[in-house]
């Protein structure tokens, strides 16, 4: 287990959270649920990384409907194993996550929503293309 790994779930379903929940629970992880007012904020700041502040002056835009789960503080032998926990417990795979990294922490939840909807979609269409040709 890895010590301080956490997750911020945005637009889960009370149904959906206790499904994955006890998934947290068993790999030690911390959970947060992120609150709609807050998309337009760093993701630094919703992290709680130190180096954040709130900014008065939030990005504007239409908030998504979309699950969207981002971890943070995660190596990749505890990233295998909490996926793996979604697998094996036959969990609905949650289509948007991401990892905190450096780069996107001085990001809005927003922008970081908007690449990997952007990314997964494609990741989609190479799959259905790739289903066509067989």
């Amino acid at each position: 287990m890895k010590k301080n790994a956490a997750v911020y779930l945005c637009n889960f379903t009370p149904a959906r959270q206790r499904e994955i929940l006890p998934l947290c629970a068993q790999c030690g992880i911390r959970v947060r649920k992120v609150d709609p007012a807050d998309f337009g904020q760093q993701i630094g700041l919703i992290a709680g990384l130190p180096e954040f502040e709130r900014s008065q002056t939030v990005e504007e835009a239409e908030p998504f409907t979309e699950e969207l789960m981002l971890m943070q503080g995660f190596d990749q032998a505890l990233l295998d194993d909490f996926l793996n926990r979604f697998r094996q417990r036959r969990v609905k795979s949650v289509a948007l996550k991401a990892v905190i990294t450096p780069t996107n922490s001085g990001w809005t939840l927003l922008r970081l929503h908007d690449e990997i909807a952007r990314e997964h979609e494609y990741m989609m269409q190479q799959r259905r293309q790739s289903a066509d040709r067989q």
